[in-house]
């Protein structure tokens, strides 16, 4: 509105766009409030940091990468869904890449368990 000698003037809605209403019609169908926007995008870097563990564990495994190479991969992912995500992103994802750090890379390979012949576990066996 813009006052001229006191009286308010009503201005025509042309700030609006053809994209802006079309965005805004799409959201009001699809039922995407602000808050829940805002919430899919703070999820977004722990999504990307898991498909990234996922993706480099799959592309690890078939190359034939060795355990400290992934490992030292999936702690980089880690970190950054630590910097962009946050703790708890950070914390699932450190989950999930253990497990896969553990079924695909530690032998045997395909289970969680750990064999008697795995020299780490024989360290931490004996000093505990």
């Amino acid at each position: 509105m813009v006052e001229s000698n006191g009286a308010a003037l009503r201005l025509p809605r042309a700030s609006l766009t053809n994209a802006s209403r079309y965005r805004a019609r799409a959201n009001y169908v699809l039922g995407l409030s602000h808050g829940l926007k805002s919430r899919l995008a703070s999820t977004l870097p722990g999504l990307f940091a898991l498909a990234g563990v996922a993706a480099s564990t799959w592309v690890a495994f078939r190359v034939g990468q060795s355990f400290a190479f992934i490992g030292f991969v999936h702690l980089i992912l880690v970190v950054l869904a630590a910097v962009y995500g946050g703790f708890w992103q950070a914390t699932f994802v450190s989950v999930a890449a253990a497990t896969c750090l553990n079924y695909f890379f530690v032998p045997p390979i395909f289970s969680f368990v750990n064999s008697p012949a795995n020299p780490v576990r024989e360290r931490f066996s004996t000093t505990v």
